[in-house]
């Protein structure tokens, strides 16, 4: 009986912690370029710089990015950039 109420308990826990680790697999981590009115230009981790629009909703985490900051961008469903995390300066 315990056998069965342990294996219970960790699927109980493998559901629950699941979706937190999957929290910010849509994100998208670079170091910022530049900042140019609404548009965010940042350099992925291969290299590519690219850029995106934010818009008025555009929430910034973490206070100011300067350039050379590592960030975080998390997107809304039409693309644009939803929110801006400060990871490290």
């Amino acid at each position: 009986m315990n056998k069965r109420r342990i294996a219970a308990l960790l699927l109980l826990g493998t559901l629950v912690v699941s979706p937190l680790t999957q929290a910010d697999k849509g994100a998208l981590m670079g170091t910022l370029v530049k900042v140019d009115g609404k548009t965010i230009v940042i350099k992925t981790e291969k290299g590519e710089e690219k850029s995106y629009q934010t818009t008025e909703l555009t929430k910034k985490r973490g206070g100011e990015a300067p350039v050379g900051a590592t960030i975080e961008l998390y997107f809304a469903k039409d693309g644009t950039v939803r929110m801006v995390e400060l990871i490290k300066k």
